[in-house]
């Protein structure tokens, strides 16, 4: 897969199983979607966790934002 849109904040979702997920599908690439509920300070946590442990290049869309896939 080489683009892959991951899920990182939910009532149900703990970002180990995000990073866990962005390592199964093994994508190219992976931004984040689902975290509207977070502040900017959970988006540095969960970038840098995801950017350092996720094993693909990682970036933020910013809002109102495009990336060609």
């Amino acid at each position: 897969m080489t683009t892959l849109l991951v899920p990182l904040a939910a009532p149900w979702l703990k970002l180990a199983e995000a990073i866990d997920f962005v390592r199964a599908v093994a994508p190219a690439r992976a931004y984040p979607i689902h975290d509207a509920t977070l502040a900017a300070i959970g988006h540095q946590l969960s970038d840098g966790w995801i950017s350092t442990k996720g094993g693909a290049e990682y970036a933020r869309i910013p809002i109102g934002g495009s990336v060609d896939i």
